[in-house]
């Protein structure tokens, strides 16, 4: 830990304000000094949401920056997210104190080095970054990464900015700050790694030390925070004066810390309460109490997602002849994009992947020249039905989804989409097809290539489809709420869709196929035709003729 006194008169100093021109204090805020005094090289952070976290390391960077000759690389998901941090965050904090006589100009520019992307404070550079682009972490030497919402970038991504601090000469720092989305994976288990310091306060009445948790600590009826142990009402001045205690032994060196806003004394038990009462269960858990959360209904598990996953020694069976490419892409800011084969045996995705460029994605459409593709309408209309056009109509569908009414569905025969051949477009149920995709994940009709460099962020994206109960003209009925990104999940849904168009049931094929070879086929040959069919998982073994 470094010297409180030296942290006190920095801030003093430099006349630093909030990016809201406020005082700094640690009157509220003490759990924040001890991260802002820590000087591990690896911190981890699992917290709520408005806990000031990101302003803490905000500053460990500058005093850093101004103190040595360093590059700090600062992380958000997308581009958007970085630009709105430096503008309604950064930029205020050094406008607003001494700190912008630190603003410097390079050796052979006559301007300040100052702007969204890159900042020259002192002898030191500063990067933001968008994690979805990954050419963003390319070229630039860190000494410091600051990864702010570490769940919501992209794995490969975390992992190339990580990647910037190797250099032989790198200090090798690196910040991870975020709201845990998903359990035993991201911020998550960084944190399991680290010694998971959780912020203990005392009883004033039994003494009792404790870690304040939900629902222990909570009056629900009279709106107090209480003890666990003698349910004695704990005062705004008992939540603030606890003490960070580490609760894991471990030789990682990841200094790690969990913030809930039943810590945050501004935040009132009767405010928790109502969040409690209105907010999905995942949202409540992630954001207020800054903890993983795991339905009891959940949509997949790890090790269900991981058994979907074939080696490619097993992909011959999914390319046979009796197959079909198949491709799906949700649309959003970036293009998801999902292609595959559908077979008699089953729907397999063999890449999943993102474009930020549309020409990126037609190009990649041309090269895989798929049989069925079906893209999300919205919400660019234009550029669905360009790529329909193009590639035709009879190959591309466009997806209109959304929630039909219950008896319709009840007396559909198609249960959850409807094509209309003569527009070019397919109705897609949400929550029907979403059941339909984790059936089909569930029973192994629908695969994954192993070694697909974003399988972790799909994992995260299924499962950030959660499902809950909403009254929906009166009657309750399931929805997936979004309880992060869940655009990997849909892209592999409209694959699967189409894949459904082309072979409804693979299992009644196979077996029509079968009855049609055991009439028609000699022996010899249909045993070859299967071998074809399932692949080939052994060793082939080439034996030269003599000469």
């Amino acid at each position: 830990m470094s010297n409180s006194k030296e942290w006190l008169q920095f801030i003093n100093d430099w006349k630093i304000k909030t990016n809201k021109r406020e005082n700094i204090e640690f009157y509220d805020h003490k759990f924040l000094f001890d991260i802002l005094k820590d000087e591990s090289k690896i911190i981890v952070v699992k917290k709520c949401v408005q806990a000031g976290v990101s302003f803490t390391f905000e500053l460990k960077a500058i005093k850093k920056g101004i103190e040595n000759a360093i590059n700090v690389i600062y992380v958000l998901p997308s581009m958007k997210d970085a630009r709105d941090f430096v503008v309604s965050k950064f930029d205020p904090v050094m406008e607003n104190s001494n700190l912008k006589q630190m603003v410097r100009k390079t050796e052979l520019s006559r301007t300040n080095v100052w702007s969204s992307a890159l900042k020259k404070i002192g002898d030191s550079y500063f990067f933001f970054r968008g994690a979805q682009s990954e050419t963003s972490a390319q070229s630039i030497d860190a000494d410091m990464v600051i990864n702010d919402e570490y769940d919501f970038q992209p794995a490969t991504s975390r992992k190339m900015f990580q990647e910037r601090l190797e250099g032989s000469g790198s200090k090798g720092i690196n910040y991870c700050i975020g709201y845990p989305i998903i359990k035993n994976g991201g911020i998550a288990e960084m944190f399991n790694e680290s010694d998971a310091k959780e912020w203990f306060i005392t009883c004033p009445h039994c003494k009792k030390r404790q870690i304040l948790t939900w629902p222990n600590n909570i009056d629900i009826e009279n709106k107090n925070y209480i003890c666990s142990e003698c349910k004695g009402v704990l005062s705004d001045n008992d939540r603030r004066n606890g003490i960070w205690i580490g609760t894991k032994r471990t030789n990682s060196g990841i200094s790690g810390y969990h913030i809930s806003k039943m810590m945050l004394p501004w935040v009132t038990a009767e405010s928790l309460i109502k969040k409690f009462k209105n907010d999905a269960p995942k949202h409540f858990f992630n954001y207020s109490l800054g903890l993983e959360y795991e339905s009891s209904n959940k949509t997949i598990t790890k090790e269900e997602f991981e058994a979907v996953q074939i080696s490619q020694l097993k992909v011959g069976r999914y390319k046979g002849e009796h197959s079909y490419r198949v491709i799906g892409i949700d649309q959003g800011n970036r293009f998801h994009y999902c292609e595959g084969y559908v077979s008699p045996h089953g729907a397999l995705a063999t890449n999943i992947t993102v474009f930020d460029d549309e020409k990126d994605l037609k190009n990649a459409i041309r090269n895989f020249k798929p049989d069925k593709l079906v893209i999300d309408m919205s919400p660019n209309r234009w550029s669905a039905i360009q790529i329909q056009d193009e590639i035709g109509r009879d190959i591309v569908y466009l997806a209109n989804i959304r929630l039909w009414a219950l008896d319709k569905i009840a007396k559909s025969n198609i249960k959850y989409f409807e094509l209309k051949r003569e527009s070019g477009i397919i109705n897609i149920e949400r929550t029907e097809s979403i059941d339909e995709l984790f059936n089909a994940l569930k029973k192994k009709e629908l695969l994954l290539l192993k070694g697909i460099p974003t399988l972790e962020d799909v994992y995260i994206h299924l499962t950030n489809m959660v499902p809950v109960n909403e009254l929906r003209q009166g009657i309750p009925r399931k929805v997936y709420k979004r309880a992060g990104s869940d655009d990997y999940g849909f892209a592999l849904n409209l694959f699967s869709v189409a894949a459904k168009l082309l072979i409804p049931n693979p299992s009644e094929y196979l077996k029509d196929l079968s009855s049609k070879k055991q009439e028609n086929i000699p022996v010899g040959l249909e045993k070859a035709i299967e071998k074809m069919l399932i692949g080939y998982e052994d060793n082939v073994v080439l034996i030269k003729p003599k000469k």
